[in-house]
């Protein structure tokens, strides 16, 4: 709670729920070996940005190279796009067998496929996609 008055106190709930449902789904959860993210749209890139605790980030400068008549040796690191919008790539890996699936799909039709293929990735893998909500931004 913001207040301007020194000494004022947020106020506090009582012990009732505000709302209670039963969920129309209930789903059996089990232990997974990993469970690996991987970013594939985002509104930021960083290439600079180090690795940090589990994330991992991608090495652009050993990674692919695109003409760039600019640089000596007259190549660049062909860099992830960034985009308005989000999507990333979940892989769950149990008992040696793996399942992907894609929870959104970023902005525009090719921004997320041309990540995939920077960072050698099949979509063709891809069981299945999750869309977060109808905004173009997750769904194109």
């Amino acid at each position: 709670m913001c207040t301007d008055q020194p000494g004022a106190q947020a106020p506090v709930m009582g012990q009732h729920l505000l709302h209670d449902f039963d969920p129309g789904v209930v789903f059996d959860l089990e232990p997974v070996d990993a469970v690996t993210v991987t970013a594939l749209m985002d509104s930021v890139t960083d290439i600079f940005m180090p690795d940090q605790g589990p994330a991992r980030r991608w090495p652009v400068w050993a990674g692919p190279q695109r003409p760039a008549a600019t640089m000596e040796g007259g190549m660049a690191p062909d860099a992830l796009l960034a985009e308005h919008g989000f999507s990333v790539l979940v892989t769950v890996s149990k008992d040696g067998s793996r399942h992907q699936l894609l929870f959104d799909a970023g902005t525009s039709p090719d921004g997320v496929v041309a990540n995939m293929d920077r960072l050698e990735l099949d979509p063709a893998a891809i069981e299945a996609i999750i869309c977060s909500h109808g905004h173009f931004d997750h769904t194109t």
